[in-house]
């Protein structure tokens, strides 16, 4: 590596028995010049990050979130001062625009002089881990809802609350289905205010329409990378509130004889949709099922007895009167 000189760059290559080992080393690594330009990036940085060393190769990789610009800038600075950093957690984009949780190992190299001469990174994407725990601890804290809330619209405005939190969207919603009707309506909304979130539970549609209506009757996640080039998508929805959809995943609430509503989100930050999101969905789709089924049960149970008393009232008021 040489001091801040990109012509010098372009195709450098370190020594074959270290090129050896750094390529197959299941990490990415990123040898970079003092002034942000690359040195060397390794096939594991390729595969997660998706560019290839001959488009990078003395240049600079623009893949630093906007919010943590200042983080990385003050992070060389550090890395310089103390000539490395260890187990720094962060974020960087993909070549395609999804966001990486990345866990940061650096040093600053030197020549004999000990004048720095760049830095060399080893980002080990953990993505996958971290979503994984958030999705444990998320499933821990619906598990111990389900037994905390007596009512149907607070457990599931909590659940949903969760669910927004956990997937990383701009909008969840619970839809219910209406089996007399044959329609969908938004039980819980969790959108950008209590205004916005009001305006989706005066909806109702066909139950058959839509993403949400394709995931109900199909049985099966349905998921949609760009809707403007979905066929099916339910524009009135949008027309009737303010939501503007990206992308969406549904996926059905399913008791064992049949289904009963849908989970929704749209507009994922920082990328679209994935395997990840399509699990993590179904497990809490399968985890409150039965707890609204029975909530919902209850509630009609509790509304018939209601009506009777109200009923035996009116009854009695004519017999005595």
């Amino acid at each position: 590596m040489t001091k801040n000189s990109p012509e010098n760059t372009s195709q450098r290559q370190p020594p074959r028995r270290l090129q050896t080992l750094l390529e197959f080393l299941p990490d990415p690594v990123l040898a970079f010049t003092l002034d942000s330009r690359v040195d060397y990036i390794n096939p594991a940085f390729e595969r997660v990050f998706g560019w290839s060393l001959k488009e990078v190769s003395g240049r600079k990789i623009r893949f630093i979130p906007d919010h943590l610009l200042e983080e990385a800038r003050q992070g060389m600075k550090d890395m310089l001062e103390h000539r490395s950093v260890h187990n720094f957690q962060t974020q960087r984009y993909t070549r395609d625009g999804n966001i990486l949780d990345i866990l940061i190992n650096g040093s600053t190299l030197f020549d004999e002089d000990d004048t720095p001469l760049g830095h060399v990174l080893i980002l080990r994407d953990i993505t996958g881990q971290k979503r994984e725990e958030q999705s444990r601890q998320a499933m821990f804290r619906i598990s111990k809802a389900l037994h905390s809330f007596r009512d149907l619209r607070g457990l599931i405005a909590y659940i949903n609350r969760e669910i927004k939190q956990l997937a990383g969207v701009e909008g969840s919603f619970i839809l219910l289905a209406d089996p007399g009707e044959n329609q969908l309506f938004f039980y819980a909304a969790r959108f950008r205010d209590s205004l916005s979130d009001q305006k989706f539970k005066t909806i109702r549609f066909p139950a058959d329409q839509g993403v949400s209506g394709r995931a109900f009757t199909t049985q099966k996640p349905i998921l949609v990378p760009d809707v403007s080039q979905c066929d099916f998508y339910y524009q009135r929805v949008s027309d009737e509130t303010d939501l503007v959809t990206r992308n969406m995943l549904s996926v059905p609430i399913q008791l064992k004889d049949r289904t009963i509503g849908v989970i929704s989100v749209v507009n994922k930050a920082g990328g679209g949709f994935d395997d990840t999101d399509i699990e993590m969905l179904t497990t809490v789709a399968a985890t409150i099922a039965l707890p609204i089924e029975n909530a919902r049960i209850h509630e009609a149970l509790q509304q018939s007895h209601r009506e009777l008393k109200s009923l035996n009232h009116a009854k009695d008021k004519v017999i005595n009167h």
